[in-house]
């Protein structure tokens, strides 16, 4: 009997369907992997303009209390509360940033402390 040498048909195929799971994983962790590293960076820059809008308002610079601003090629909608606190001539001033698409879900919340004299 004559025994050859090689792959079956069986086995071949066997394992083009691993190497073809393999790279259909890599494929879709590279993907979020992606989306991940952008969500990131939009909320790093809603982190800044969180930052920018309440240093405005701290120095008192800023009056408006909400509006819409343009940060790094994306358009972010940041608003602002004051509030008392228990100390005299304090404000508590907490700013939320959003994009105009989704004013409910905040990407980055700020908050600081204006002194009025």
């Amino acid at each position: 009997m004559i025994k050859n040498k090689g792959f079956t048909l069986l086995e071949v195929m066997v394992a083009l369907f691993i190497l073809a799971v393999a790279a259909a994983a890599l494929s879709r962790t590279a993907g979020q992997a992606t989306d991940t590293a952008q969500q990131l960076e939009v909320r790093q820059h809603a982190g800044w303009v969180a930052h920018n809008q309440l240093s405005l308002l701290l120095l008192g610079t800023q009056e408006a209390l909400d509006g819409e601003i343009n940060f790094a090629g994306q358009r972010f909608y940041w608003k602002a509360t004051r509030a008392t606190t228990e100390l005299a001539n304090f404000q508590r001033v907490t700013v939320k940033v959003s994009q105009p698409a989704q004013p409910d879900y905040i990407l980055a919340t700020l908050t600081g402390f204006r002194h009025d004299e």
